[in-house]
């Protein structure tokens, strides 16, 4: 297990949560995001897989942090819904991408697949991903069904991230423990995010891990 404290992460791409749109419907923590936008660093990823978009904060986040960066990393995000509904309206999942663009600029290397699940656009996609973020549907087989889809797409070393990871233990929401299962369970170099600075607590163990393959 290795521990990444947040005060040491990557957070420049983060002045985007200055938007008051981009708080508005995102949901993932400023401290979470610090361990993505970390391990996109370390790990310079040429092909990333994002499944669960909703409104697109993690989209937008990934690919302000790769514009950068400087990387000409390509992002393929997938989420089942092929509209979300807002407190004023209906929209299409990741809209913040381009509502946030001007602001912040993004890189243009993106594909989002709507109204669908990973399974049917895996082989679209292809082999040799090295970076996945997994935040869809927590109840189970959620995750797990989506790594095991995606597993024979990844390289060797590919590093997946997992979002809340803690949510069923901390009273989220009851059944919302499919990352859990998969964190527990999977053989990997693990990576846990420490909390080592004032804020919200439930401990200083935060709600997202990952591991490399």
């Amino acid at each position: 297990m290795k521990n990444l404290y947040a005060s040491a992460c990557y957070s420049d791409p983060l002045d985007i949560r200055f938007s008051r749109t981009y708080c508005e419907y995102t949901a993932i923590t400023s401290v979470e995001q610090r361990m993505i936008l970390e391990l996109i660093r370390q790990k310079n990823p040429h092909k990333i897989l994002e499944i669960g978009v909703y409104a697109g904060g993690t989209s937008t986040l990934v690919l302000h942090c790769l514009h950068m960066l400087g990387l000409s990393s390509k992002l393929y995000s997938v989420d089942v819904a092929e509209q979300i509904y807002t407190a004023d309206r209906a929209r299409e999942p990741g809209f913040l991408v381009s509502e946030l663009r001007s602001q912040y600029p993004c890189s243009d290397h993106w594909k989002i697949y709507t109204g669908c699940t990973v399974a049917r656009v895996i082989e679209e996609i292809g082999n040799d991903i090295d970076f996945v973020i997994l935040d869809a549907a927590h109840i189970l087989p959620g995750e797990v069904l989506d790594f095991l889809t995606v597993l024979p797409y990844l390289s060797n070393n590919a590093t997946v991230v997992l979002h809340d990871v803690l949510a069923a233990t901390r009273g989220v929401a009851a059944d919302w423990y499919a990352t859990g299962v998969l964190y527990s369970s999977v053989v990997a170099n693990k990576y846990s995010l420490i909390r080592d600075f004032p804020g919200p607590l439930y401990g200083s163990i935060c709600n997202i891990g990952a591991f490399q393959m």
